[in-house]
């Protein structure tokens, strides 16, 4: 038979490409849940199963193997803590919580049960993410990592239904938050190191939303790698820019300047070069990668340890903004 599958909390701009994957991919989806009916009762209706206003009744009515849980940020570590307890299956989107401590809370529970519990951290499936953390023995030590992601104004979160994407209470932040992890987690492990200090200045000049919609960080780490990462909501359409580029010991790979659909270099000191060719991962590729895993008893690509990293240094971020000081990420596991 099939798998069975749910999409939780559905007020998430995402929750049309999950829709959309698992409708392709010939996957049944049971149900959906949200804390609003109403916009629950609208996605059902486009797949064509049934609503509910929340997900322990769906997941106690309803007979389902997986669930892709999404939520706006501020519940979403009440949705993941009821998943772990109930050893439910599930891959969330980032960022899984506002404080890194409390979900650390979950890490060793989730882990002794041997439970899926994967979060969408999609540029580590293909294309140049993949690509560079494949490469990391070639390139070597990295001494500088620059990521740069800017895109479309703040508004079309407003026409997607998610208003709480510029509401900082709600959302816990603005790009760093929604672009930046990404990078975040990226530079984390091509160093596979902890990063001890976290400066960073942000902006909402240009939406006056109380999430900023422009933020500039510097990372540094036990050894002296830094990282320069820099994400904005400042075009006023696509295509976005898309910036990576890291400094080897072997190596130097980069596509500076770049938008979707150009290929980066990765020019080796001995004086080879190599083009990555391989397309951007997209929700489709991820959706089906995450199933792939759980059907094969695999590890998801990856967990909510590698988010709890990445969210401790996010809220160091933050607080480095507030205090204008640099800060340590104070939750490291």
């Amino acid at each position: 038979m099939p798998l069975r599958t749910a999409l939780l909390e559905v007020n998430h701009w995402h929750t049309g490409m999950y829709a959309e994957a698992l409708k392709n991919l010939g996957v049944p989806v049971a149900a959906v849940s949200d804390a609003d009916i109403h916009r629950a009762r609208e996605w059902a209706d486009q797949i064509g199963c049934r609503a509910y206003d929340c997900p322990q009744e769906l997941l106690d009515k309803e007979q389902v193997d997986f669930v892709f849980a999404l939520a706006p940020h501020h519940r979403m570590l009440a949705l993941a803590s009821m998943l772990a307890k109930r050893a439910q299956p599930f891959s969330m989107e980032k960022p899984m919580a506002l404080k890194a401590e409390r979900l650390a809370e979950l890490v060793e529970p989730i882990e002794r049960a041997g439970m899926f519990a994967g979060v969408a951290f999609v540029r580590r499936l293909s294309g140049y993410g993949k690509a560079l953390l494949d490469r990391r023995e070639q390139i070597g030590a990295v001494g500088h990592f620059q990521g740069r992601f800017i895109g479309g104004p703040m508004q079309r979160y407003v026409e997607d239904g998610c208003p709480w994407m510029l509401d900082k209470r709600e959302a816990g932040g603005g790009c760093m938050m929604n672009f930046g992890t990404h990078f975040f987690d990226l530079f984390i492990e091509m160093t596979g190191e902890r990063v001890d200090l976290v400066f960073c200045q942000t902006s909402r000049r240009l939406h006056g939303a109380s999430a900023e919609d422009f933020s500039s960080v510097l990372l540094k780490t036990e050894s002296g790698a830094l990282a320069t990462l820099e994400s904005g909501y400042l075009l006023p359409g696509e295509p976005k820019e898309n910036m990576i580029s890291v400094s080897g010991a072997n190596a130097y790979a980069g596509n500076e300047g770049a938008r979707w659909g150009e290929k980066p270099v990765i020019a080796y000191r001995n004086g080879k070069t190599e083009r990555i060719t391989d397309p951007e991962p997209n929700y489709a590729d991820y959706t089906a990668d995450v199933l792939r895993r759980f059907q094969a008893d695999e590890k998801p690509l990856a967990d909510i340890r590698a988010m709890t990293r990445v969210l401790a240094c996010v809220n160091a971020a933050y607080e480095s903004d507030e205090t204008g000081k640099p800060a340590q990420p104070s939750c490291w596991i």
